[in-house]
This record gives structure tokens, C-alpha cells and sequence, in this order.
């Protein structure tokens, strides 16, 4: 009997490579990182995969179609074979459903929950009835309406001037401790 060795997949595959004088050139930015082009697979119904060869760590990597790599083989650990189809359904259980039980006793009520929240506010009501005419009031003190370009001379408290070149209304007040022409807002 032949005694032969048996190679690991990545030297099955860069031997592949190394056989083949002229391999076939695919423009990939995964050379740029270090990952040498081995073979493209043609995959029926599919397309291609590629094979790389990674020097620095010596592992062989398939490119799948979504672009992402899978690692076969190589120091970081061993390949992973393909996905087998998926086996057929097993039978279902064989039963009849049971009958519905009786119904259980009513529980006890349970405790009052927390009141809600305020309602919002309701519509305004209609206008009542108008009141009765109250007491009038007392007469104010006499005031004065000047109209002139400088302050009336001894004016007293109440009285109002508007500067007939600017238009501004001014009050004469008293607060208490002074009497003098101010603005009203």
C-alpha cells in the first residue's frame, strides 16, 4: 500500500496556484492588503467566488459574492466545508385535542384603583342678569388741558400739556414729596 501524505488545504491550494503559470489577474483592493489572487470558482446560477492566499498569516480565504470573506484554512484555526441542504420534515404528532375544562369559580374583586386625572375644562356658562346701577362717585379735581411749546407756568396736580412741536402728552403728578411733568405709558 502507497504510504501518502495527506496536505493541508492551504497547501493543497497555493500549490494550485504555483502549478498554474499563468494565473488569471482580478483587479481586487484586497491585494493592497496583503492577500495574493489563487483562482476564481465558477458557481452555476451564482456567479464566481475567488480564492486568496494571505502571506503573513498563511491562510487561504474564499470571497464570497456579497464581497465578505470566509476563512478555510490557515494558523487562525481550521476551514469550515459548506452548508449541506436542509433534511426533510419530520412527521407531526399524531392526537386528538382533549376536552375544555370546566370553568373555574370567579375570583375576588379586586382592589379600588387610583382616582384619574382631572377632566378638562368645561364650556362657559351663559351671562347672568345685569346688576343694579351702584352709587356715583365723586366729582375729581379740575384739570387743565395745555397746549403749547414749553410747561405751563404753576400747574397743579392733574393737568395735562402736549408740546405742540413734538406731540408728547405729559401728566403733572405728585408723588408724595414732588410734583413734576411725567409721560404716561
Amino acid at each position: 500500500m502507497k504510504n501518502t501524505k495527506r496536505l493541508p488545504l492551504h497547501e493543497i491550494l497555493f500549490q494550485v496556484w504555483i502549478n498554474n503559470k499563468s494565473p488569471k489577474t482580478v483587479q481586487t483592493p484586497l491585494e493592497s492588503y496583503g492577500y495574493v489572487f489563487l483562482k476564481e470558482i465558477p458557481v452555476p446560477s451564482f456567479g464566481n467566488l475567488r480564492l486568496f492566499y494571505k502571506r503573513d498569516t498563511e491562510e487561504i480565504y474564499l470571497q464570497r459574492l456579497d464581497g465578505t470573506l470566509k476563512l478555510l484554512s490557515g494558523s487562525s484555526g481550521g476551514g469550515t466545508g459548506i452548508t449541506g441542504p436542509t433534511g426533510p420534515t419530520g412527521p407531526s404528532g399524531v392526537g386528538t385535542t382533549g376536552a375544555t375544562g370546566a370553568t373555574g369559580r370567579t375570583g375576588a374583586t379586586g382592589a379600588t384603583g387610583p382616582t384619574g386625572r382631572t377632566g378638562s375644562q368645561g364650556i362657559t356658562g351663559p351671562t347672568g342678569p345685569t346688576g343694579d346701577i351702584g352709587v356715583t362717585g365723586p366729582t375729581g379735581a379740575d384739570s387743565v388741558f395745555y397746549f403749547q411749546n414749553t410747561p405751563p407756568d404753576f400747574p397743579i396736580v392733574g393737568d395735562k400739556w402736549m408740546h405742540s412741536e413734538t406731540g408728547i402728552l405729559y401728566w403733572y403728578v405728585s408723588d408724595g414729596f414732588n410734583e413734576q411733568w411725567v409721560q404716561p405709558y
